[in-house]
């Protein structure tokens, strides 16, 4: 809901945050070497 919500509002927007975060997801199983 949440998701949507600012899908709505700015798809862009939404959609580099999203990206940002896995972007750092991913570094942080890269660097621990352990998925969640």
């Amino acid at each position: 809901p949440i998701l949507h919500k600012y899908a709505n509002e700015d798809v862009s927007l939404g959609s580099w945050f999203i990206g940002l975060d896995v972007e750092q997801i991913d570094e942080r199983n890269m660097c621990c070497g352990t998925p969640p």
